[in-house]
């Protein structure tokens, strides 16, 4: 016979198989066949696919609810000559609506692009104007090298440092160039 706290050591390993069990169970999604039908033996048959063609309609005991039936709701077939100008006004439609779909989408990106550059133009323009004010303050401004060594900005490199923040103030801050556009 088992003891009271053997149980208690047992059963905390048995509630959590039995929890596991449980929760596996509730994950797996059964696959439910959606076609049934009798084939050329007399055998049940259960698939996710249509039936072969040489199965007659009468033998198909189950298909999934959005098959229809053969021959079912289905229009009659247009002639030769009044499908000809149908099915070409179908493919003119078609690709108008193409053409607009495809123009809406360039204009889309060519919006987003120009407001991309925009963006980083303002950013840029922001950037050189705070160091045109930081180069204008008369502090000290310390530099790197090309030794990678730091050095105090003397008045000429302080003159060509201004200059090139000038032409980007001149560059980001205005209207863009006619050759962007």
């Amino acid at each position: 016979m088992m003891q009271l706290c053997d149980f208690f050591a047992v059963f905390p390993r048995v509630l959590l198989a039995c929890s596991l069990a449980v929760s596996a169970a509730s994950l797996t999604v059964p696959a439910y066949a959606q076609w049934t039908w009798i084939d050329t033996n007399g055998s049940k048959v259960y698939s996710d696919r249509p039936p072969p063609n040489h199965i007659p309609d009468h033998h198909v005991l189950k298909r999934p609810p959005q098959a229809k039936k053969p021959g079912a709701d289905t229009p009659p077939l247009p002639t030769a000559m009044s499908s000809a100008p149908s099915a070409r006004n179908d493919l003119d439609g078609k690709k108008k609506k193409a053409d607009a779909d495809a123009e809406v989408k360039r204009q889309a990106d060519q919006k987003a692009e120009e407001e991309k550059v925009t963006r980083i133009r303002a950013e840029n323009c922001r950037n050189a104007q705070t160091a045109k004010a930081q180069l204008a303050s008369g502090r000290r401004i310390r530099t790197t090298d090309a030794k990678g060594e730091d050095v105090l900005m003397d008045e000429t490199m302080l003159k060509l440092e201004l200059r090139r923040v000038e032409q980007a103030i001149q560059s980001e801050c205005g209207p863009l160039p006619s050759a962007k556009q």
